[in-house]
Protein backbone atom coordinates (compact mmCIF):
# COMPACT_ATOMS: atom_id res chain seq x y z
CA UNK A 1 0.00 0.00 0.00
CA UNK A 2 1.73 3.12 -1.45
CA UNK A 3 0.64 6.60 -0.30
CA UNK A 4 1.67 7.55 -3.79
CA UNK A 5 0.09 5.33 -6.03
CA UNK A 6 -3.79 5.27 -5.47
CA UNK A 7 -4.50 1.84 -7.55
CA UNK A 8 -2.54 0.25 -4.39
CA UNK A 9 -5.28 1.20 -1.47
CA UNK A 10 -7.56 -1.17 -1.97
CA UNK A 11 -10.62 0.33 0.49
CA UNK A 12 -13.21 -2.27 1.65
CA UNK A 13 -16.28 -0.32 3.46
CA UNK A 14 -18.19 -2.69 6.16
CA UNK A 15 -21.48 -1.41 6.66
CA UNK A 16 -24.62 -2.58 8.06
CA UNK A 17 -27.84 -0.54 8.78
CA UNK A 18 -30.21 1.82 7.70
CA UNK A 19 -29.79 3.26 4.18
CA UNK A 20 -28.80 6.42 6.05
CA UNK A 21 -26.44 4.43 7.92
CA UNK A 22 -25.11 3.45 4.79
CA UNK A 23 -25.11 6.55 2.34
CA UNK A 24 -22.79 8.66 4.27
CA UNK A 25 -20.04 5.94 3.19
CA UNK A 26 -21.22 5.44 0.21
CA UNK A 27 -20.95 9.23 -0.88
CA UNK A 28 -17.00 8.92 0.80
CA UNK A 29 -16.62 5.21 -1.37
CA UNK A 30 -17.41 7.49 -4.28
CA UNK A 31 -14.47 9.89 -3.74
CA UNK A 32 -12.17 7.36 -2.96
CA UNK A 33 -13.18 5.57 -6.40
CA UNK A 34 -12.46 9.20 -8.04
CA UNK A 35 -9.65 9.72 -7.09
CA UNK A 36 -8.40 6.16 -8.09
CA UNK A 37 -8.72 3.77 -5.20
CA UNK A 38 -10.09 0.75 -5.54
CA UNK A 39 -13.14 0.48 -3.27
CA UNK A 40 -16.05 -2.14 -2.61
CA UNK A 41 -18.48 -1.98 0.09
CA UNK A 42 -19.95 -5.03 1.61
CA UNK A 43 -23.44 -4.10 2.69
CA UNK A 44 -27.18 -5.41 3.83
CA UNK A 45 -28.56 -6.98 0.98
CA UNK A 46 -31.22 -4.85 0.92
CA UNK A 47 -28.63 -1.95 0.17
CA UNK A 48 -26.93 -2.94 -3.01
CA UNK A 49 -29.30 -2.33 -5.17
CA UNK A 50 -29.04 1.35 -4.22
CA UNK A 51 -25.22 1.30 -4.19
CA UNK A 52 -25.43 -0.22 -7.88
CA UNK A 53 -26.79 2.71 -8.78
CA UNK A 54 -23.62 4.58 -8.68
CA UNK A 55 -21.55 2.21 -10.16
CA UNK A 56 -19.58 1.47 -6.74
CA UNK A 57 -18.75 -2.37 -6.61
CA UNK A 58 -21.05 -4.00 -4.04
CA UNK A 59 -21.59 -7.46 -2.12
CA UNK A 60 -24.75 -7.92 0.27
CA UNK A 61 -23.20 -9.94 2.70
CA UNK A 62 -25.35 -9.09 5.70
CA UNK A 63 -29.30 -9.70 6.48
CA UNK A 64 -31.61 -7.55 5.64
CA UNK A 65 -31.93 -5.12 7.69
CA UNK A 66 -35.33 -3.30 6.56
CA UNK A 67 -36.96 -6.72 7.48
CA UNK A 68 -35.09 -6.69 10.76
CA UNK A 69 -36.86 -4.05 12.24
CA UNK A 70 -40.20 -5.12 10.97
CA UNK A 71 -40.10 -7.18 13.66
CA UNK A 72 -42.54 -6.38 16.74
CA UNK A 73 -39.95 -5.89 19.56
CA UNK A 74 -37.94 -3.58 17.94
CA UNK A 75 -40.77 -1.62 16.78
CA UNK A 76 -42.50 -1.62 20.18
CA UNK A 77 -38.96 -0.47 21.52
CA UNK A 78 -38.61 2.57 18.87
CA UNK A 79 -42.06 3.97 19.74
CA UNK A 80 -41.49 4.02 23.50
CA UNK A 81 -37.94 5.65 22.39
CA UNK A 82 -36.19 3.18 25.23
CA UNK A 83 -32.64 2.70 24.37
CA UNK A 84 -31.83 0.06 26.84
CA UNK A 85 -34.44 -1.96 24.80
CA UNK A 86 -33.51 -0.41 21.60
CA UNK A 87 -30.37 -1.79 22.24
CA UNK A 88 -30.77 -4.95 23.13
CA UNK A 89 -32.77 -5.58 20.37
CA UNK A 90 -30.55 -4.64 17.81
CA UNK A 91 -27.85 -6.49 19.96
CA UNK A 92 -30.26 -9.48 18.99
CA UNK A 93 -30.69 -9.02 15.46
CA UNK A 94 -26.95 -8.98 15.64
CA UNK A 95 -26.20 -11.95 16.88
CA UNK A 96 -29.10 -14.56 15.85
CA UNK A 97 -27.40 -12.98 12.27
CA UNK A 98 -23.52 -12.85 12.64
CA UNK A 99 -23.53 -16.39 11.92
CA UNK A 100 -24.39 -16.13 8.62
CA UNK A 101 -22.55 -12.93 8.35
CA UNK A 102 -19.40 -13.79 8.86
CA UNK A 103 -19.95 -16.81 6.37
CA UNK A 104 -20.95 -14.69 3.70
CA UNK A 105 -18.65 -11.76 4.24
CA UNK A 106 -15.25 -13.76 4.90
CA UNK A 107 -14.72 -15.09 1.74
CA UNK A 108 -15.78 -11.89 -0.40
CA UNK A 109 -13.09 -9.74 1.75
CA UNK A 110 -10.62 -12.57 0.84
CA UNK A 111 -11.56 -12.93 -3.14
CA UNK A 112 -11.04 -8.48 -2.94
CA UNK A 113 -8.02 -8.58 -1.06
CA UNK A 114 -8.59 -5.04 1.12
CA UNK A 115 -5.09 -3.56 1.77
CA UNK A 116 -6.86 -1.39 4.27
CA UNK A 117 -10.87 -1.46 6.20
CA UNK A 118 -13.07 1.02 6.55
CA UNK A 119 -16.86 0.13 9.16
CA UNK A 120 -19.24 1.57 10.76
CA UNK A 121 -20.32 1.40 14.20
CA UNK A 122 -22.76 -1.88 14.05
CA UNK A 123 -19.89 -3.62 11.65
CA UNK A 124 -16.52 -2.87 13.72
CA UNK A 125 -16.54 -6.60 15.57
CA UNK A 126 -17.05 -7.95 12.53
CA UNK A 127 -13.96 -5.65 10.86
CA UNK A 128 -11.73 -6.37 13.55
CA UNK A 129 -12.18 -10.05 13.31
CA UNK A 130 -10.75 -9.51 9.78
CA UNK A 131 -8.42 -7.09 10.70
CA UNK A 132 -6.59 -9.11 13.22
CA UNK A 133 -6.63 -12.13 11.30
CA UNK A 134 -4.91 -10.70 8.12
CA UNK A 135 -3.08 -8.17 9.82
CA UNK A 136 -4.12 -4.80 8.00
CA UNK A 137 -5.29 -1.80 9.22
CA UNK A 138 -9.17 -0.71 10.58
CA UNK A 139 -10.04 2.28 9.97
CA UNK A 140 -13.30 3.21 12.51
CA UNK A 141 -15.66 5.59 11.01
CA UNK A 142 -18.76 6.31 13.21
CA UNK A 143 -21.72 8.73 12.23
CA UNK A 144 -22.65 9.46 15.97
CA UNK A 145 -20.83 11.25 18.94
CA UNK A 146 -21.17 8.10 21.16
CA UNK A 147 -18.19 9.06 23.82
CA UNK A 148 -18.05 9.17 27.43
CA UNK A 149 -18.96 12.82 28.82
CA UNK A 150 -19.83 13.96 32.35
CA UNK A 151 -22.50 16.68 31.52
CA UNK A 152 -24.70 14.56 28.29
CA UNK A 153 -25.82 11.12 28.00
CA UNK A 154 -25.18 9.41 25.15
CA UNK A 155 -27.66 7.57 22.71
CA UNK A 156 -30.87 9.64 24.52
CA UNK A 157 -30.44 8.25 27.85
CA UNK A 158 -31.61 9.88 30.95
CA UNK A 159 -29.14 12.59 32.24
CA UNK A 160 -27.54 11.75 35.40
CA UNK A 161 -27.18 14.16 38.26
CA UNK A 162 -24.13 15.81 39.38
CA UNK A 163 -22.70 15.52 35.91
CA UNK A 164 -22.24 11.65 36.82
CA UNK A 165 -22.81 10.45 32.99
CA UNK A 166 -19.81 8.92 32.37
CA UNK A 167 -21.48 6.29 34.61
CA UNK A 168 -23.41 5.56 31.68
CA UNK A 169 -20.33 3.73 29.98
CA UNK A 170 -19.14 1.93 32.68
CA UNK A 171 -22.48 0.13 32.79
CA UNK A 172 -21.91 -0.93 29.24
CA UNK A 173 -18.68 -1.99 30.53
CA UNK A 174 -20.53 -4.33 32.76
CA UNK A 175 -22.13 -5.99 29.75
CA UNK A 176 -19.34 -6.77 27.65
CA UNK A 177 -17.52 -9.42 29.08
CA UNK A 178 -20.70 -12.05 27.86
CA UNK A 179 -20.63 -9.90 24.80
CA UNK A 180 -17.79 -10.57 23.57
CA UNK A 181 -17.75 -14.16 24.44
CA UNK A 182 -20.40 -14.88 22.77
CA UNK A 183 -19.13 -12.99 19.24
CA UNK A 184 -15.61 -14.98 20.18
CA UNK A 185 -18.06 -18.62 20.37
CA UNK A 186 -19.94 -17.62 16.90
CA UNK A 187 -16.34 -16.72 15.42
CA UNK A 188 -14.75 -20.23 16.27
CA UNK A 189 -18.24 -21.93 14.68
CA UNK A 190 -18.50 -19.68 11.67
CA UNK A 191 -15.33 -19.43 10.58
CA UNK A 192 -12.67 -21.92 13.01
CA UNK A 193 -11.46 -18.60 13.79
CA UNK A 194 -9.77 -18.14 17.46
CA UNK A 195 -10.07 -14.57 19.11
CA UNK A 196 -9.56 -15.38 22.92
CA UNK A 197 -7.22 -12.79 23.87
CA UNK A 198 -7.86 -10.42 20.99
CA UNK A 199 -11.65 -9.96 21.64
CA UNK A 200 -10.91 -8.90 25.37
CA UNK A 201 -12.14 -5.49 27.41
CA UNK A 202 -9.05 -3.55 26.64
CA UNK A 203 -10.29 -3.36 22.86
CA UNK A 204 -13.78 -2.03 24.03
CA UNK A 205 -11.62 0.18 25.88
CA UNK A 206 -9.17 1.49 23.31
CA UNK A 207 -12.88 2.35 21.18
CA UNK A 208 -14.61 3.79 23.85
CA UNK A 209 -12.71 4.95 26.88
CA UNK A 210 -8.53 5.05 25.13
CA UNK A 211 -8.81 5.92 21.70
CA UNK A 212 -5.72 7.32 21.77
CA UNK A 213 -4.21 3.18 22.08
CA UNK A 214 -6.60 2.29 18.89
CA UNK A 215 -4.17 1.08 16.35
CA UNK A 216 -6.45 2.90 13.24
CA UNK A 217 -7.42 6.44 13.09
CA UNK A 218 -11.06 6.99 14.72
CA UNK A 219 -13.38 9.33 12.60
CA UNK A 220 -16.03 10.89 12.80
CA UNK A 221 -18.68 11.68 9.63
CA UNK A 222 -20.44 14.47 11.65
CA UNK A 223 -19.57 18.52 11.78
CA UNK A 224 -18.71 20.61 14.79
CA UNK A 225 -21.14 23.01 13.26
CA UNK A 226 -24.00 21.31 14.15
CA UNK A 227 -22.48 19.37 17.42
CA UNK A 228 -19.89 21.37 18.71
CA UNK A 229 -16.44 19.52 20.05
CA UNK A 230 -16.80 18.59 23.66
CA UNK A 231 -13.89 19.76 25.82
CA UNK A 232 -14.00 15.79 27.52
CA UNK A 233 -13.21 14.04 23.95
CA UNK A 234 -9.61 12.79 22.90
CA UNK A 235 -7.36 15.15 21.58
CA UNK A 236 -5.25 12.73 20.13
CA UNK A 237 -6.06 9.86 17.01
CA UNK A 238 -9.38 11.47 17.22
CA UNK A 239 -10.68 13.07 14.24
CA UNK A 240 -14.07 14.70 12.92
CA UNK A 241 -14.18 15.25 9.07
CA UNK A 242 -17.80 16.81 8.80
CA UNK A 243 -20.93 15.24 7.08
CA UNK A 244 -20.12 12.77 4.26
CA UNK A 245 -22.50 13.41 1.82
CA UNK A 246 -23.39 12.85 -1.90
CA UNK A 247 -23.63 16.17 -3.85
CA UNK A 248 -26.86 17.75 -5.39
CA UNK A 249 -25.77 17.17 -9.34
CA UNK A 250 -25.72 13.15 -8.66
CA UNK A 251 -28.61 12.98 -6.50
CA UNK A 252 -30.49 15.48 -9.16
CA UNK A 253 -29.00 13.19 -12.57
CA UNK A 254 -30.31 10.10 -10.67
CA UNK A 255 -33.85 11.91 -10.32
CA UNK A 256 -34.08 11.86 -13.78
CA UNK A 257 -32.78 8.47 -14.79
CA UNK A 258 -35.81 5.98 -15.10
CA UNK A 259 -33.45 2.92 -15.16
CA UNK A 260 -31.53 3.75 -12.21
CA UNK A 261 -33.20 6.59 -9.95
CA UNK A 262 -35.74 4.69 -8.02
CA UNK A 263 -33.87 5.54 -4.74
CA UNK A 264 -34.34 9.13 -5.58
CA UNK A 265 -37.30 9.66 -6.46
CA UNK A 266 -37.26 9.06 -10.19
CA UNK A 267 -41.00 7.72 -10.13
CA UNK A 268 -43.19 10.42 -8.45
CA UNK A 269 -39.99 13.19 -10.00
CA UNK A 270 -43.16 14.71 -12.39
CA UNK A 271 -45.25 15.05 -9.65
CA UNK A 272 -42.76 16.40 -7.10
CA UNK A 273 -41.95 18.78 -9.84
CA UNK A 274 -45.80 19.80 -10.31
CA UNK A 275 -46.74 19.93 -6.56
CA UNK A 276 -43.30 22.51 -6.22
CA UNK A 277 -44.16 24.60 -9.08
CA UNK A 278 -48.08 25.15 -8.16
CA UNK A 279 -49.15 29.20 -8.89
CA UNK A 280 -49.95 30.97 -6.44
CA UNK A 281 -48.74 28.74 -3.30
CA UNK A 282 -45.76 28.94 -0.97
CA UNK A 283 -42.87 26.59 -0.54
CA UNK A 284 -44.34 23.06 0.66
CA UNK A 285 -42.84 21.91 4.23
CA UNK A 286 -41.06 18.42 3.89
CA UNK A 287 -42.27 15.42 6.25
CA UNK A 288 -40.20 12.07 6.52
CA UNK A 289 -38.75 9.87 8.81
CA UNK A 290 -36.96 8.02 6.81
CA UNK A 291 -35.87 3.69 8.01
CA UNK A 292 -37.90 4.71 11.73
CA UNK A 293 -41.26 3.29 12.13
CA UNK A 294 -43.26 4.89 15.29
CA UNK A 295 -46.26 3.17 16.59
CA UNK A 296 -47.66 2.52 13.18
CA UNK A 297 -48.04 3.85 9.72
CA UNK A 298 -51.41 5.05 10.32
CA UNK A 299 -50.30 7.13 13.66
CA UNK A 300 -47.46 8.47 11.62
CA UNK A 301 -49.47 9.49 8.64
CA UNK A 302 -52.35 11.10 11.30
CA UNK A 303 -49.22 13.32 13.21
CA UNK A 304 -48.25 14.59 9.79
CA UNK A 305 -51.62 15.54 8.02
CA UNK A 306 -52.65 16.70 11.48
CA UNK A 307 -49.69 19.08 11.67
CA UNK A 308 -50.11 19.94 8.11
CA UNK A 309 -53.95 21.17 8.74
CA UNK A 310 -52.86 22.57 12.51
CA UNK A 311 -49.88 24.96 10.14
CA UNK A 312 -52.10 25.75 7.32
CA UNK A 313 -49.46 24.19 5.44
CA UNK A 314 -48.75 22.58 2.37
CA UNK A 315 -46.48 19.31 2.49
CA UNK A 316 -44.77 16.24 0.78
CA UNK A 317 -44.47 13.31 2.71
CA UNK A 318 -42.28 10.78 2.47
CA UNK A 319 -42.99 7.17 2.62
CA UNK A 320 -40.19 5.66 4.04
CA UNK A 321 -39.47 2.01 5.05
CA UNK A 322 -42.78 2.70 6.96
CA UNK A 323 -44.61 2.89 3.82
CA UNK A 324 -46.51 6.12 4.88
CA UNK A 325 -49.06 6.61 1.74
CA UNK A 326 -52.68 7.79 1.13
CA UNK A 327 -53.88 4.53 2.38
CA UNK A 328 -52.95 5.52 5.77
CA UNK A 329 -54.78 9.11 5.78
CA UNK A 330 -57.64 9.35 8.73
CA UNK A 331 -61.29 10.01 6.54
CA UNK A 332 -61.59 13.70 8.58
CA UNK A 333 -57.98 14.97 6.84
CA UNK A 334 -58.71 13.45 3.54
CA UNK A 335 -60.19 16.42 1.69
CA UNK A 336 -57.24 18.18 2.95
CA UNK A 337 -54.88 16.09 1.27
CA UNK A 338 -56.04 16.33 -1.53
CA UNK A 339 -54.97 19.75 -2.42
CA UNK A 340 -52.44 20.27 -0.13
CA UNK A 341 -50.42 16.67 0.45
CA UNK A 342 -48.03 14.93 -2.38
CA UNK A 343 -47.27 11.37 -1.34
CA UNK A 344 -43.84 10.45 -2.57
CA UNK A 345 -41.49 7.13 -1.99
CA UNK A 346 -38.34 8.74 -2.08
CA UNK A 347 -36.78 12.04 -3.15
CA UNK A 348 -33.31 13.49 -3.16
CA UNK A 349 -32.99 15.14 -0.68
CA UNK A 350 -30.20 17.91 -1.73
CA UNK A 351 -32.23 19.01 -4.51
CA UNK A 352 -35.96 19.30 -2.83
CA UNK A 353 -35.00 20.88 0.79
CA UNK A 354 -33.92 23.82 -1.03
CA UNK A 355 -37.29 24.50 -2.37
CA UNK A 356 -39.04 23.65 1.23
CA UNK A 357 -40.25 26.27 3.58
CA UNK A 358 -39.42 23.98 6.63
CA UNK A 359 -37.58 20.21 6.80
CA UNK A 360 -39.39 17.61 9.07
CA UNK A 361 -37.72 14.54 9.72
CA UNK A 362 -36.06 11.98 12.72
CA UNK A 363 -32.95 13.32 13.05
CA UNK A 364 -30.45 11.01 11.34
CA UNK A 365 -27.03 11.98 10.55
CA UNK A 366 -27.35 11.79 6.78
CA UNK A 367 -31.27 13.66 6.81
CA UNK A 368 -29.73 16.66 9.40
CA UNK A 369 -26.52 17.31 7.27
CA UNK A 370 -29.46 18.07 4.28
CA UNK A 371 -31.41 19.82 6.22
CA UNK A 372 -29.30 21.94 7.61
CA UNK A 373 -27.33 22.18 4.34
CA UNK A 374 -30.38 23.58 2.70
CA UNK A 375 -30.57 26.17 4.68
CA UNK A 376 -34.21 25.79 5.40
CA UNK A 377 -35.07 25.71 9.30
CA UNK A 378 -35.57 21.82 10.45
CA UNK A 379 -37.95 20.05 12.96
CA UNK A 380 -36.56 16.91 14.55
CA UNK A 381 -38.39 14.39 16.25
CA UNK A 382 -35.85 12.19 17.04
CA UNK A 383 -36.91 8.25 17.75
CA UNK A 384 -33.40 6.70 18.80
CA UNK A 385 -29.62 6.75 19.60
CA UNK A 386 -28.13 10.13 18.68
CA UNK A 387 -30.99 12.10 16.79
CA UNK A 388 -31.19 12.99 20.11
CA UNK A 389 -27.86 14.34 19.77
CA UNK A 390 -28.82 16.34 16.43
CA UNK A 391 -32.04 17.52 17.60
CA UNK A 392 -30.53 19.35 20.20
CA UNK A 393 -27.70 20.25 18.09
CA UNK A 394 -30.09 22.10 16.06
CA UNK A 395 -32.08 23.64 19.37
CA UNK A 396 -28.75 25.02 20.66
CA UNK A 397 -27.50 26.36 17.13
CA UNK A 398 -31.19 28.23 16.55
CA UNK A 399 -31.92 26.87 13.19
CA UNK A 400 -34.50 24.85 13.92
CA UNK A 401 -36.64 22.77 16.78
CA UNK A 402 -35.86 19.52 18.31
CA UNK A 403 -39.10 17.93 19.91
CA UNK A 404 -39.11 15.53 22.33
CA UNK A 405 -39.13 11.03 21.50
CA UNK A 406 -41.12 11.01 18.35
CA UNK A 407 -44.01 8.87 20.41
CA UNK A 408 -45.12 11.70 22.66
CA UNK A 409 -45.40 14.48 19.87
CA UNK A 410 -48.72 15.58 18.87
CA UNK A 411 -50.18 16.95 15.64
CA UNK A 412 -50.87 20.14 17.49
CA UNK A 413 -47.38 20.45 18.69
CA UNK A 414 -45.62 19.63 15.57
CA UNK A 415 -47.82 21.95 13.78
CA UNK A 416 -47.08 24.90 16.26
CA UNK A 417 -43.23 24.00 15.58
CA UNK A 418 -43.62 24.05 12.39
CA UNK A 419 -45.24 27.52 12.09
CA UNK A 420 -42.75 29.13 14.56
CA UNK A 421 -40.04 27.82 11.99
CA UNK A 422 -41.58 29.27 9.05
CA UNK A 423 -42.71 32.71 10.70
CA UNK A 424 -39.53 33.24 13.38
CA UNK A 425 -37.32 35.76 11.17
CA UNK A 426 -34.33 34.65 13.89
CA UNK A 427 -34.72 30.54 12.74
CA UNK A 428 -35.00 31.75 9.14
CA UNK A 429 -31.85 33.88 9.33
CA UNK A 430 -29.96 31.57 11.29
CA UNK A 431 -30.74 28.34 9.08
CA UNK A 432 -29.20 30.12 6.00
CA UNK A 433 -26.69 31.28 8.13
CA UNK A 434 -25.83 27.69 8.88
CA UNK A 435 -26.98 26.04 5.81
CA UNK A 436 -23.82 28.25 3.30
CA UNK A 437 -21.25 27.50 6.91
CA UNK A 438 -22.38 23.80 6.67
CA UNK A 439 -22.22 24.19 2.43
CA UNK A 440 -18.62 24.99 2.53
CA UNK A 441 -17.44 21.93 4.58
CA UNK A 442 -16.12 18.99 2.62
CA UNK A 443 -16.21 16.01 5.46
CA UNK A 444 -15.16 13.55 1.92
CA UNK A 445 -12.38 15.66 1.62
CA UNK A 446 -11.57 16.19 4.86
CA UNK A 447 -11.40 12.53 5.72
CA UNK A 448 -9.54 11.57 2.49
CA UNK A 449 -6.59 14.01 4.05
CA UNK A 450 -6.80 12.40 7.37
CA UNK A 451 -6.27 9.44 5.81
CA UNK A 452 -3.63 10.23 3.63
CA UNK A 453 -1.42 11.83 6.73
CA UNK A 454 -2.41 8.68 8.67
CA UNK A 455 -0.78 6.75 6.31
CA UNK A 456 2.22 8.41 5.54
CA UNK A 457 2.98 9.42 9.18
CA UNK A 458 1.74 6.23 11.32
CA UNK A 459 1.29 3.41 8.76
CA UNK A 460 4.15 3.16 6.23
CA UNK A 461 6.73 3.82 9.44
CA UNK A 462 5.65 1.14 11.35
CA UNK A 463 3.87 2.89 13.93
CA UNK A 464 0.54 1.37 13.41
CA UNK A 465 1.94 -2.43 13.35
CA UNK A 466 3.32 -1.26 16.72
CA UNK A 467 0.05 0.16 18.22
CA UNK A 468 -1.73 -3.47 16.99
CA UNK A 469 0.63 -5.60 18.35
CA UNK A 470 0.51 -3.05 22.00
CA UNK A 471 -3.19 -3.31 22.02
CA UNK A 472 -3.07 -7.30 21.22
CA UNK A 473 -0.53 -7.64 24.16
CA UNK A 474 -3.43 -6.01 26.81
CA UNK A 475 -6.16 -8.39 25.30
CA UNK A 476 -3.95 -11.23 25.63
CA UNK A 477 -3.03 -10.40 29.11
CA UNK A 478 -6.66 -9.73 30.07
CA UNK A 479 -7.95 -13.43 28.97
CA UNK A 480 -4.91 -14.70 30.80
CA UNK A 481 -5.60 -12.93 34.15
CA UNK A 482 -9.54 -13.79 33.47
CA UNK A 483 -9.07 -17.36 32.71
CA UNK A 484 -6.23 -17.19 35.95
CA UNK A 485 -9.56 -15.84 38.14
CA UNK A 486 -11.58 -18.81 36.78
CA UNK A 487 -9.54 -21.88 37.32
CA UNK A 488 -8.71 -20.39 40.94
CA UNK A 489 -12.65 -20.01 41.76
CA UNK A 490 -13.46 -23.60 40.21
CA UNK A 491 -10.26 -24.90 42.41
CA UNK A 492 -12.13 -23.41 45.51
CA UNK A 493 -15.38 -24.76 44.60
CA UNK A 494 -13.68 -28.14 44.12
Amino acid sequence: MDPQVPNTIRVAFVVEGTRGDMQPYLALALRMQERGNIVKIFTNIDHKQFCDCFDVPTEGVFYNFSHALEKEDIREALADGNAFKISKCLREIQSSNMQNDLKNLWPELVSFQPTILISGTLSNMKSLVYSFEKVIPLVCLNLQAFLPCSDKAPAGLPNLPFNMNKLWFKLLQYGTGSYMGEIKKIVKKSLDINMDGKIELPLMNAMLTDIPSFPGPYCYGFSTIVIPHHHEWPTENFYICGFLTIDKQKQESLMKDKSKGKEFGSDTNADLIEFLSAPGTRPPVYLGWGSMMCKSPDWMVALAIEALYHAGERGILLGGWASLGQDHVPDHLKEFCKENVLFVSSAPHEWLFPQCSCIVHHGGSGTTAASVRSGRPTVITPVMGDQFDFADGIEDIGCGIGLKQMSSVTGTVLGDAITKCIKDEGIINCAKETGTKLLAEDGCTNFCQVFDDWLVDTYTSGEWHKKQEALLKKCDEHWKAEQEKQNSSYCLIS
